[in-house]
């Protein structure tokens, strides 16, 4: 029976929560435009900063019913539903969409209207993007790639001598990578270059942001590095 995990908890495995409905809009973009007297339309201002439109969260509802043996066995199984999601800020995964995960906090809501059958339906407030499961830094999950849709992301421990050139893939929202190298290198992109350092929580440079697609990155230096980056979508 397919369902959701909310953190470590699936809704059928661990509840026995058949899944009924998903409620998935796309967030709302986050517009800023102004009036100006004797000018037809507005001033749109939504992208001056950034080029890009900044997206409210989105509402997530989830809809599940769960057979019940009696009043006091759904009255347990939901105590331990709130005390595993209600209120927290979770890592949700739906098994139809396994590549990815949304995040956002949890609210729970039930009814019960027969003996034998009650209702649940998780509410997320939840971040505009879904995010890649697994990040360019860390191991893949090989029992869950997909094979059609998935990209291989190779930039974990990558060694340098004198000079590497990586090419990275990014996907629809730009972000900015997080470096973890064995020894001080440089890191050119887009025509310009900078320093990298061995640090315990990495380097960030806020002018090496990857955009969808192919991204360039030259490497200078002895030792090896990582590029960590979660690809994230809408």
């Amino acid at each position: 029976m397919i369902g959701v995990t909310f953190g470590d908890k699936h809704t059928w495995r661990d509840w026995g929560l058949k899944w009924l409905g998903c409620e998935l809009p796309m967030p709302e973009p986050r517009t800023i435009s102004v009036e100006v007297p004797g000018l037809d339309g507005v001033l749109d201002y939504t992208q001056a900063l950034t080029n890009e439109a900044c997206l409210a969260n989105r509402e997530i509802v989830l809809t599940f019913d769960r057979m019940d043996a009696d009043l006091a066995s759904w009255q347990r199984v939901y105590s331990q539903i709130a005390a595993a999601c209600h209120g927290k800020k979770l890592r949700i995964i739906l098994d139809t969409d396994p590549d990815y995960y949304y995040y956002g906090r949890v609210s729970l809501s039930a009814s019960k209207e027969s003996e034998r059958v009650s209702q649940v339906v998780f509410t997320v407030d939840a971040d505009p993007y879904k995010y890649e499961l697994v990040s360019s830094g860390e191991d893949w999950l090989w029992d869950s790639f997909n094979f059609e849709t998935g990209v291989i992301r190779d930039y974990k421990e990558l060694s340098v001598s004198g000079s590497r050139t990586v090419t990275c893939i990014g996907v629809q929202r730009p972000v900015i990578p997080v470096f973890y190298c064995s020894a001080a290198m440089s890191v050119s992109f887009g025509g310009q270059s900078y320093q990298i350092y061995p640090k315990i929580d990495g380097s960030r440079i806020p002018e090496i942001v990857l955009q969808p697609g192919e991204n360039t990155l030259t490497f200078t230096g002895d030792g090896t590095v990582t590029i960590d980056y979660r690809g994230s979508v809408l």
